[in-house]
């Protein structure tokens, strides 16, 4: 397909430019490909050709990603297509998890398969937060009704690498200072030697 496809204005085939593109996730018009501000007709169809195939193979390329609580009572599975993730800032949710801001994956709700049905906690006249009663770890958010979805939290996600933050919500209750820290300093946890000989004397060796 991608050696039939229309040639762009400058006579150099435009589709490895745009595959380039939709390869990273997200499609994007090649600069080269602009013209006062506009694509050529030929480049037009092209990135239409891709676009849809693009569309076609994200909706094909579902991975089953698992998760669960710190102390593996609470485990659960669901689908996932892409590594779209955002930060929520909300004081509902600060105060939910103790923490300045919170990541979350948003999910269909029906989609979550629970191997351990977690507690539910009533936040809010509006919303339910799974979560598990042994450990205390903070699994998501949902809705009580007017939503087919919920939220996931990043961190409980066995794999977690894979998602990206795209965007900030709550941002009335932003700490700006927390967002950016980049530059400060940083230590690995094994080489914090008082922390791995407590855990070395407690189980017989570190678990990082």
């Amino acid at each position: 397909m991608k050696d039939r496809l229309l040639r762009s204005c400058d006579g150099k085939a435009a589709a490895p430019l745009l595959w380039e593109g939709f390869h990273r996730g997200r499609f994007e018009w090649p600069k080269k490909m602009v013209v006062n501000g506009a694509l050529c007709t030929s480049c037009l169809l092209v990135s239409k050709a891709y676009e849809g195939t693009s569309r076609r193979a994200e909706m094909s390329e579902k991975t089953e990603m698992s998760g669960g609580c710190a102390c593996g009572r609470v485990r659960f599975s669901v689908p996932v297509e892409d590594d779209d993730a955002y930060l929520c800032h909300c004081r509902m949710c600060q105060r939910a998890t103790g923490s300045v801001s919170i990541a979350f994956r948003n999910v269909k709700a029906a989609d979550v398969q629970w191997q351990c049905e977690p507690d539910w906690y009533e936040s809010s006249p509006i919303a339910v937060r799974p979560y598990c009663r042994e450990c205390g770890t903070s699994l998501g958010f949902k809705f009580r009704e007017g939503s087919e979805n919920m939220d996931l939290t990043v961190a409980s996600f066995d794999d977690k690498s894979r998602f990206k933050p795209r965007h900030h919500f709550g941002a009335e209750s932003i700490h700006r200072a927390w967002l950016n820290t980049e530059g400060l300093p940083e230590q690995r946890t094994d080489t914090y030697q008082k922390l791995v000989d407590k855990w070395v004397e407690a189980t017989g060796s570190f678990p990082g």
